[in-house]
């Protein structure tokens, strides 16, 4: 609560008053719009907003700049982009064909060479592409879940991953085989 000339107000209700009576003078000032009293940030980004496949850097008139990078975690994607209020904000993406460079794969790999043949569940590969946009990336096929359980096998044509179930367990990249034997029976 304020007291103006006596009278008790709201904050809310100043608030909106401030706002209504300010008007916007679109006078450029540094890289700031001048708004009556206050003086408002501005905000860019080279890739405009949120567009994965693209690399961008997003740019504060506060002085913030920062790049859309690959995290640590696979086909990770941390984009920056513009919010409301001209603040540069961060979101975590998931890229299903993975991420290099700071940006998701949108295209088919030029060169692409998988050691283990493609999706091949019971080997370890390494997977190594290039793209046409000058992404490279390597990838080895790994456990992807800690129960043991979940395989994440590369492979040269897009997605590029698949998370598949191995119904022994996955050890050191790779499905483990049955252990399943079969009994003949013994001839006369």
């Amino acid at each position: 609560m304020v007291e103006i000339n006596n009278k008790t107000i709201s904050y809310f209700f100043v608030g909106v008053v401030l706002v209504l009576g300010i008007g916007y003078v679109m006078n450029s000032n540094g890289g700031k719009i001048e708004t009556g009293r206050h003086i408002w940030e501005t905000c860019s980004d080279s890739d405009n907003g949120l567009t994965y496949e693209v690399r961008g850097t997003t740019t504060s008139s506060n002085g913030t700049s920062l790049t859309d990078f690959c995290p640590t975690w696979r086909g990770g994607l941390t984009e920056y982009s513009c919010d409301a209020v001209n603040n540069v904000v961060g979101r975590d993406y998931y890229c299903s064909s993975g991420c290099s460079n700071g940006a998701c794969f949108s295209d088919t790999p030029t060169t692409c060479m998988d050691s283990d043949g493609g999706v091949n569940y019971n080997t370890q590969g390494r997977t190594v592409a290039d793209f046409a946009n000058g992404s490279h990336v390597e990838y080895n096929d790994y456990c992807c879940e800690q129960n043991g359980v979940d395989l994440c096998e590369y492979y040269c044509t897009l997605p590029m991953r698949v998370h598949y179930a191995c119904p022994n367990g996955c050890s050191n990249g790779a499905c483990v085989p049955s252990t399943a034997t079969t009994t003949l029976p013994t001839l006369p």
